[in-house]
């Protein structure tokens, strides 16, 4: 159960009630993001530009964000993000490794996104040849989009972890106009 109590969507600001109807269904984390009614929809912005304006293909994406999952504890991350995974192509016995740490089978991008997260959740040092690695199979766009997914994400999961929201099932999808990043 949650640490704090949703907020009744009746008691909530329109603007923060018209941004929780851009979602495909009723989020827990975006329920608990809406006590701060006048954020929800920049947040709800932030999440939509991460699914319809990246140059990542699908399947990076959302590598990082299982990874921030992983990394947080998030389970609520994992639940929603494990089908959009199966859908950009991620095979299930992949998403298997992923969970002990295995690589094994990803591409040079997907090991680029694993990393980013990793580095970005856990604040490691990186060092200048690990950025160097990075420019071989990543354009400065998609590095930086990198690092903005995973910093996104891992500031969810801390909300999802610290206040222990509850698991939405998941649908597949999150917002109502969903394109795949890779554009």
């Amino acid at each position: 159960m949650a640490r704090l109590p949703y907020p009744d969507p009746d008691d909530l600001a329109p603007e923060a009630r018209e941004a929780l109807a851009r979602l495909a269904s009723p989020l827990n984390i975006m329920a608990m993001v809406s006590h701060a009614d006048t954020l929800v929809g920049p947040v709800i912005d932030l999440a939509e530009a991460l699914f319809t304006r990246l140059h990542l293909p699908p399947e990076v994406t959302e590598l990082s964000i299982l990874q921030v999952a992983l990394d947080t504890g998030a389970e609520y991350e994992w639940v929603q993000h494990e089908p959009l995974a199966l859908r950009a192509g991620v095979p299930p016995e992949q998403l298997e490794r992923l969970r002990v740490g295995d690589t094994t089978g990803l591409d040079d991008r997907q090991r680029a996104a694993v990393r980013v997260a990793r580095w970005v959740c856990r604040g490691e040092e990186v060092p200048a040849s690990e950025v160097e690695e990075l420019r071989q199979v990543l354009t400065p766009r998609q590095i930086l989009e990198l690092f903005l997914l995973t910093g996104s994400y891992l500031q969810l999961a801390r909300i999802i972890t610290v206040l222990e929201v509850d698991i939405d099932p998941a649908d597949g999808r999150l917002m109502k106009v969903q394109a795949t990043a890779g554009a």
